[in-house]
């Protein structure tokens, strides 16, 4: 990471933040515990100093997408033994039975008195089925102070060349005279979506329109993909959902739109900072644009104001050159 310089301006005077650490790794699994989104948009956490055969992993969380995300901490700086350690949580937590899963997630829901239950948060994503051994998709994330090179070699490698989940996420930490912490985050995001062909992706584009039709929402699920496409958005299908990504960068949602039937409306989760993070657009602009970030069930007047916020920021989205 490159060094990066923090001043402070408070009346009229700038004052420079000096470099501090976190003492404890608690300190930053708090953190993200608190605000997952440090780590990536939409997560929620399911679990924390998980128990599996390979020893407690740090933090359990789910996408919107309903897959299951193994976010490993370091409070310094992060080496190549931290992706062996992360990649062994995972193979251990692929192997956990159903019933083991669901018990462990539920103990800690009710344990943190949390008002929703594992069954709510798979419904809402539509992932009944990932509890399922079979069914079960898992992301990988290593979160640290600092980035050793070779981690970052061999967190490509293994994303490159074999398709391995792994993402890295890396702090600069500044400290304030009030003893607060300012983090610069910088994320190592490597492309790991499935290969499929053009053949493909357009056979799962029709199947997903064809379900939206028998769900009586199938012009409205389609203008979103027309309008998104049209600002080279990427349509990255799932199996009930599209979820709508930078082209170049297919791993980062910029939100999600499902194609069953919810009785309040279209199904989606609205990314904002996603916006702000890889396009550069203030967060004003896109929440004005878009609405709030989270879950939404969009009626048909919502989508066309949904459509509507797009087109708006397309000279941000696809600057004239």
């Amino acid at each position: 990471m490159a060094s990066i310089g923090i001043w402070k301006h408070s009346n009229s005077d700038l004052i420079r933040l000096s470099s501090a650490s976190i003492a404890r790794e608690s300190e930053l699994e708090d953190m993200i515990e608190r605000d997952p989104s440090l780590v990536q948009t939409g997560l929620i956490v399911v679990g924390r100093q998980f128990h599996t055969n390979a020893g407690r992993l740090d933090l359990l969380a789910l996408d919107p997408q309903g897959r299951w995300v193994i976010i490993e901490i370091k409070k310094g700086t992060l080496k190549r033994e931290a992706i062996a350690q992360v990649i062994d949580y995972a193979s251990a937590f692929q192997k956990l039975s159903e019933d083991d899963l669901k018990s462990k997630v539920q103990d800690y829901l009710t344990r943190t008195k949390r008002n929703y239950s594992l069954s709510d948060i798979l419904s809402e994503r539509d992932a009944l089925n990932a509890t399922d051994p079979k069914e079960r998709e898992i992301v990988m994330f290593v979160v640290g102070a600092f980035r050793d090179p070779s981690l970052d070699r061999l967190a490509s490698f293994l994303s490159d060349n074999y398709r391995v989940p792994i993402s890295v996420v890396s702090f600069q930490v500044f400290g304030d005279q009030a003893g607060g912490y300012f983090l610069v985050r910088e994320l190592a995001e490597p492309e790991f979506f499935e290969e499929i062909t053009q053949h493909q992706s357009e056979d799962n584009q029709r199947q997903l329109f064809m379900l939206s039709e028998r769900n009586g929402f199938g012009d409205q699920f389609r203008a979103i993909f027309d309008k998104a496409t049209s600002l080279d958005i990427y349509p990255r299908t799932h199996k009930a959902s599209i979820m709508y990504t930078p082209s170049a960068n297919r791993s980062r949602m910029l939100f999600t739109i499902w194609a069953r039937y919810f009785q309040k409306g279209m199904h989606s989760y609205i990314g904002i900072t996603p916006f702000n993070e890889f396009y550069g657009i203030p967060v004003k602009v896109v929440e004005d644009a878009l609405g709030r970030e989270g879950w939404r069930y969009l009626s048909a007047n919502d989508v066309e104001g949904f459509i509507n916020g797009l087109e708006s920021l397309r000279p941000y989205i696809q600057p004239e050159s």
